[in-house]
C-alpha cells in the first residue's frame, strides 16, 4: 500500500453505475479505494502483519482485509459488490503467499454504496487460519484521539498513477483526524491509503498494555492518495454487526428454527437452507411425525426423502412470511398491505412495469410507506425461485449457499432469484428509483422506510467445512 487511500470503483462493472449522493457537507464523497493490485503510499513492507490479508477474485487482489477470528476476515462492504471475493491471500505477497477459500460473505445492513458510514463486510473462510486475530477495540474513540498517530496496512498501490504490479502487503503511519459517530478521517503522516487498501485495518495501541488493536477499516480516499481518507469505526459497529455475526458463526447449540451458517452451529448438526429463502438457513432435526417438531413446523422430506422438521408455511424471510422489520426479509421489504392482519415479507415493485409481480402477484402500495410491494394471496410457486419445495440441508463438507445473507444483521445481496421478478433482474429491486445504481444501495426516496436494494446476483457458490470454535477478542 502507499500510505494513501485508493481511488476508483471497486469493480469494473460498477464503473457504469452512478454513485449515491449523500456527500459530506464539505464536498463530494471521496471514492472507494478498491482496485486491482494497488497499495499504500510511502509505506514499508508489513512483514509482521500476518493477520492482514488480500481480498481476491480469481486470484487477483483488489482489496484488503484483517482477520478478527480464526475464520472471519473483516473488510469493506464495497469490496463485496458485483462478483464477490472467492479467496483471501495469506502472506506478504502473491509470490510468497497462499490463497484460502471464502465460503460466505456478509455486509453491514446499513451500508449504502458511496457512503463510508457502514462500509463494513465480513468473509467466512473455509478453514481457520493458524494466525492470531487482531483484537477489536471496544473503547469509544473521542475528540481527544484527534492527531493520534495510527498505523495502516494494506495491499494497495504505492503510487496513485501506478497500474499493475504484484500485490504486496505494506504498512505506514497516518494521523487520525475528524471523528463522526461512525467514521473518522486520516491524513498522511507520511503514509496514505491508496487503491486496493480498501478494507485494510487502522491499528492503534490500546491504553492498557500498549497492545495494538483494530480501530477502523479503510473505506475511501482522495484521487491523489495524498490528502485524506475515511475509515469506518470498529467500536461503533461491534454491537450491531460484528459481535452478533460472530455469535452465530461460533454457535454450537442452536435449537430447531434458530439461524445457522453451517451444521456445526446446530445442536442437531443439521442446518437447512430452504429453497424459498436460501440465505436464511435454520437449524432442523430428523423426525418421524410432525408432532416431533416445534409449533409452526412439520415433518417433511428433503430432496432425498429424509424426514426433517421444516416450516409448514413460508420459511422465515421468504415471500409471505410474517415479519417485523426489513432485515427479517430476504428481499429486504417487510410490508403491510391493506386488508392484511400484519406485515409480511415482500419484494419492491413498480406499478408502471409491464409485469411488476409475476405468478399472480399484485403490485400494491405498502401501508405507511411511499413504495409498492408484491402482494400474493398465496406464496408464489417455488419453481420461481429455482428449486424444489423440500430445500436441502447444508453439509459439513459440501455445497452451500454463498451469499451476502442477512444473518445477524448482515445485508442481503441476492439477485436473479425469488419470483423471477423483473425487479430482481436488471431493475434490481429498488434500484429503478435511482437508475442502475450499485448493488446493495438503499434507493433514493426509500430512505424513509430504510429499505435496501437487492443486488444483481445470487451468490450461491462455495463449500463449507465443519466449523472450529474461535471467538472475537475485545480489548478495552
Amino acid at each position: 500500500m502507499t500510505a494513501r487511500m485508493a481511488r476508483g470503483p471497486l469493480a469494473a462493472a460498477l464503473l457504469l453505475l452512478p454513485a449515491l449522493s449523500c456527500a459530506p457537507a464539505d464536498g463530494p464523497a471521496p471514492p472507494e479505494l478498491a482496485g486491482a493490485r494497488q497499495r499504500v503510499t510511502n509505506g514499508t513492507p508489513a512483514i509482521s502483519d500476518a493477520a492482514v490479508v488480500g481480498v481476491a477474485r480469481g486470484g487477483v487482489v483488489g482489496c484488503t482485509g484483517v482477520l478478527i477470528h480464526p475464520r472471519v476476515v473483516l473488510t469493506a462492504a464495497h469490496c463485496l459488490a458485483g462478483d464477490p471475493p472467492d479467496t483471501v491471500l495469506v502472506g506478504l505477497s502473491a509470490a510468497e503467499g497462499v490463497h484460502v477459500d471464502v465460503v460466505r460473505a456478509w455486509s453491514s445492513p446499513e451500508y449504502r454504496s458511496g457512503v463510508a458510514d457502514h462500509d463494513l463486510g465480513a468473509l467466512l473462510l473455509r478453514e481457520p487460519l493458524d494466525i492470531a486475530p487482531v483484537p477489536a477495540s471496544a473503547r469509544p474513540l473521542s475528540g481527544d484521539d484527534a492527531g493520534r498517530i495510527v498505523r495502516i496496512v494494506g495491499f494497495g498501490r504505492e503510487d496513485p498513477d501506478a497500474r499493475g504490479g504484484e500485490a504486496r502487503r505494506m504498512q505506514g503511519t497516518a494521523a487520525l483526524g475528524e471523528l463522526s459517530a461512525l467514521t473518522f478521517s486520516l491524513s498522511p503522516s507520511p503514509s496514505g491509503a491508496c487503491g486496493g487498501d480498501s478494507g485494510g485495518p487502522v491499528l492503534g495501541s490500546a491504553a492498557a498494555e500498549g497492545e495494538e488493536v483494530l480501530l477502523g477499516i479503510i473505506s475511501r480516499g482522495d484521487d491523489a492518495c495524498a490528502e485524506r481518507a475515511s475509515a469506518v469505526r470498529v467500536d461503533a459497529h461491534l454491537g450491531g454487526f460484528i459481535a452478533p455475526l460472530l455469535a452465530v458463526i461460533d454457535g454450537t447449540a442452536g435449537q430447531v428454527g434458530e439461524r445457522c451458517v453451517e451444521p456445526g452451529n446446530c445442536a442437531s448438526g443439521l442446518c437447512v437452507a430452504p429453497e424459498d429463502a436460501p440465505s436464511f438457513a435454520y437449524c432442523s432435526r430428523p423426525c418421524e411425525r410432525s408432532a416431533d417438531c416445534p409449533a409452526g413446523m412439520r415433518c417433511d422430506g428433503d430432496e432425498e426423502g429424509r424426514p426433517q422438521c421444516r416450516y409448514a408455511g413460508p420459511s422465515p424471510g421468504a415471500i409471505g412470511a410474517a415479519c417485523d422489520r426489513h432485515e427479517a426479509c430476504e428481499l429486504g421489504l417487510c410490508a403491510l398491505f391493506r386488508g392484511e392482519a400484519g406485515p409480511t415479507c415482500s419484494a419492491l415493485c413498480f406499478p408502471e412495469d409491464r409485469e411488476p409481480c409475476p405468478h399472480g402477484g399484485v403490485c400494491a402500495p405498502a401501508v405507511g410507506t411511499p413504495v409498492h410491494g408484491c402482494k400474493y394471496e398465496a406464496p408464489p410457486p417455488l419453481e420461481a425461485v429455482g428449486g424444489c419445495s423440500a430445500g436441502r440441508p447444508l453439509p459439513a463438507t459440501g455445497a452451500a449457499p454463498h451469499g451476502l445473507a442477512p444473518i445477524a444483521g448482515g445485508a442481503l445481496l441476492l439477485g436473479l432469484r425469488a419470483l423471477g421478478l423483473r425487479a430482481v433482474g436488471l431493475r434490481a429491486v429498488g434500484l429503478r428509483a435511482v437508475g442502475l445504481r450499485a448493488v446493495g444501495l438503499r434507493a433514493v426516496g426509500l430512505r424513509a422506510v430504510g429499505l435496501r436494494a437487492v443486488g444483481l446476483r445470487a451468490l450461491r457458490r462455495g463449500r463449507t467445512q465443519a466449523r472450529r470454535p474461535g471467538s472475537l477478542t475485545i480489548r478495552a
